[in-house]
């Protein structure tokens, strides 16, 4: 799903980092973090090297799909 929403995903981020990054978005979220907390969050994970914003919002939402869907309300 991340590699159809972001088809240029795979040159920045191996599919085991995609995952990590997708389970951090579900512990972002669980823990009561909106949206937008939980984008800049992830984005001062990634350090130097973030993702572009469309690819980090494909990311969350191939996540809460795959890993935690009882969040989608919160990332449509």
């Amino acid at each position: 799903m991340v590699h159809t929403g972001a088809a240029d995903i795979s040159g920045y981020r191996s599919d085991i980092q995609l995952v990590r990054i997708g389970h951090a978005a579900c512990d972002g979220l669980s823990s009561g973090a909106s949206y937008v907390q939980l984008a800049d969050r992830l984005a001062l994970q990634e350090g130097p090297h973030q993702l572009p914003a469309e690819d980090l919002g494909a990311v969350i939402r191939a996540a809460v799909v795959a890993y935690c869907p009882r969040y989608e309300s919160l990332v449509s």
